[in-house]
């Protein structure tokens, strides 16, 4: 086990790395009893289906940060693992063998998505240990920047093995790649009956948060009707020894190995390890970045921190999501004028008809990839590791709790004075100097409120990071929020009135649970004191269904994200608003050994040794090689 105190760029804290092998004992069964009724009114009974076995393996961190000078010391804990842990899974109680053998690959699959999707790398989770943590430090911990991006590139494979039998000649195969970091995931394409396949699809951009993760490349061949079957991968590499030994131009030639520990070829890999860089704080300095990344051909970071709602009806709002989308160009129809939204025309008989045919194509196909998700079955596509969708946590009451927060530790201001030290900041732009003169309080006190954000009924502290290709102009192009209610929560407010479902809680959703969405437009200039490529945005959340009220346009105060996010995509939701902020980043090509730590390093030789003498052995051939590093006076014994 490894301390390591982390004094990063944007809080420090201490770090603990450790190796986690729990194996359920041999009294160990699991066997729920489910009985209930399915669509259709099916009866659905599960009596005898159960778990026999179970273990979970993995390189896990528990981080205490931010360190604070009172008890407990720290602001909050995250827990997480570096990468995917291994799961097995035993099923007991059922006698086919090919019904066995199919639940338990759901069940392998959902398992191991739920660990993916909530504690590998970049999610985490994260328990606040003081109510008192300012918004934008909860996003820091929350959701915090890569450190860097691994681009890598599938050249190509030699001597692969031929899992389809041919009528003449020797088995051959259809091979793709699959590369995955923490829990994002590359793909190649797949190339048909070859077992020597050349792939010219291109780098892809990987986040890391530790070098120490592993690069997991795995080689499978493309089936159509049965599981994509398993043809080799690579043995451990982080992304540490992945860039010291592929980062040449024509990148290395690195074995494969198949089960039980076979040769299966070998795969030619190149990357670049990219170093994401601090924010730009003048034009002269962003313009000089991006001729920098034209020259080296790298692309930008684009970081989209959601924050919170506030209004009078947002209490409603606690479990809302948002779906983030990065779009790279600016829609024509783009308008910032706080005009009525153009309503669609009736559709014909024709085009109700083309609609319908093309919903049910769209429906097909989101239903085989999720189909495939699941079962692994059917055909695969080439997909990027960084989506330009994604989806939020969903959002917690944030104002009550700053509330009780305050009560508890006896805080001197009261809510009301929070509020208004806030609103005076971040809405009216006051400086700290002149509040704390109004007030007469310190300016230390009137920053501690002021970050507190207590007008926010509800807040989402999370930031997701998206990936603006080379080439691409990085101050153009649209970020999208779509802010909704889950189905459950959107349907108790819908009655049926005739042929139409209608919302009767005041208008707050429509029928789709959608609240309302924002459109921000990258290439408009953010006013004073934001810059273009780091801006706050205050918004009003719009949705086509309303009604137009000029009154209502008449009496809404100027915003400063008006000026900068799209008016015809519907009228404005009244009593409701929105902020989030929008960073962008370069990245340059850098000599991984300089983001390289001292806790890194020695977790990485750990998992080395772990792989050749195993766990026991390689902690104590660790520990014996740090004390014989050691000088007389650090030793143990003095």
């Amino acid at each position: 086990k490894q301390m390591v105190e982390n004094e990063g760029k944007e809080f420090s804290g201490l770090q603990l790395d450790f190796t986690m092998n729990w194996v359920g004992g041999p009294d160990f069964v699991l066997k729920p009893k489910l009985k209930g009724t399915g669509p259709g009114g099916m009866s659905i009974s599960v009596q005898n289906l159960g778990v026999s076995g179970f273990s979970l393996s993995g390189t896990a961190s528990v981080i205490l940060a931010p360190l604070i000078d009172e008890e407990p010391c720290f602001g909050a804990s995250q827990c997480f693992f570096l990468d995917q842990p291994e799961v097995e899974i035993k099923l007991a109680g059922i006698d086919h063998a090919w019904i066995k053998r199919l639940i338990h690959l759901v069940v392998m699959r959902v398992t191991t998505a739920v660990l993916a999707e909530n504690f590998v790398l970049p999610h985490r989770l994260v328990v606040k240990a003081r109510k008192d943590v300012p918004l934008e430090t909860m996003i820091t911990i929350k959701s915090p920047l890569p450190v860097a991006l691994l681009e890598v590139e599938v050249l190509a494979a030699r001597d692969l093995i031929g899992l389809d039998p041919t009528l003449v000649g020797k088995p051959t195969s259809d091979p793709f790649v699959t590369i995955r970091v923490g829990d994002c995931e590359t793909r190649t394409s797949t190339q048909p009956h070859t077992v020597n396949p050349t792939w010219s699809d291109g780098p892809d951009y990987l986040p890391v948060f530790n070098l120490a993760q592993v690069v997991k490349v795995q080689v499978f061949d493309d089936d159509v009707l049965t599981e994509d079957d398993f043809i080799g991968k690579l043995s451990k590499y982080s992304v540490f020894k992945l860039c010291q030994e592929c980062s040449g131009p024509e990148g290395a030639w690195l074995p494969l190995t198949a089960l039980k520990g076979k040769k299966a070829g070998e795969i030619r890999i190149r990357t670049r390890f990219l170093r994401v860089e601090p924010i730009r704080d003048t034009p002269e300095k962003f313009q000089a970045s991006i001729d920098a990344s034209t020259k080296s051909n790298c692309p930008y970071l684009l970081t989209v921190k959601l924050l919170g709602m506030e209004g009078e009806r947002t209490m409603a709002f606690q479990d809302a999501t948002c779906s983030v989308t990065y779009t790279d160009i600016v829609p024509d129809q783009f308008d910032t004028e706080r005009t009525a939204a153009p309503r669609e025309a009736t559709p014909t008989g024709f085009a109700k008809m083309t609609n319908a045919v093309r919903s049910g194509f769209g429906k097909l196909a989101a239903a085989a990839a999720s189909a495939r998700s699941i079962t692994g079955w059917g055909f695969g596509s080439q997909y990027r590791a960084m989506s330009t969708t994604m989806k939020s946590s969903k959002a917690v009451p944030w104002a009550q709790a700053i509330q009780k927060a305050n009560s508890a530790n006896n805080a001197a201001l009261p809510p009301t004075v929070a509020r208004a030290i806030e609103h005076l900041h971040y809405r009216e732009g006051w400086d700290f100097d002149k509040i704390a003169s109004m007030f007469g309080l310190s300016v230390a006190a009137v920053q501690s409120a002021a970050k507190l954000r207590a007008n926010f009924q509800v807040a989402w502290h999370q930031a997701l990071h998206f990936l603006v290709l080379p080439g691409k102009d990085p101050l153009s192009g649209t970020v999208e929020i779509e802010v909704s209610l889950p189905r459950r929560v959107a349907s108790a407010n819908l009655v049926r009135r005739g042929s139409k479902l209608v919302n009767v809680s005041d208008g707050a959703t429509d029928a789709n649970g959608r609240i309302g969405t924002v459109r921000l437009n990258l290439s408009q200039m953010a006013p004073a004191p934001d810059l273009q490529w780091k801006r706050c945005v205050r918004a009003r959340l719009r949705r086509p269904d309303l009604v137009q009220d000029p009154e209502l346009h008449e009496q809404m105060d100027a915003l400063r994200g008006d000026s900068q996010c799209d008016a015809t995509i519907g009228d404005p939701v009244a009593g409701v608003l929105t902020e989030f902020m929008v960073e962008l980043r370069p990245v340059a090509v850098a000599d991984p050994t300089e983001s390289l730590d001292s806790g890194q390093a020695v977790l990485m030789q750990y998992m080395e040794k772990e792989e050749e003498l195993g766990m026991g052995e390689a902690a104590r051939s660790l520990l014996l090689s740090q004390d014989r590093s050691r000088s007389p006076s650090e030793s143990p014994a003095n």
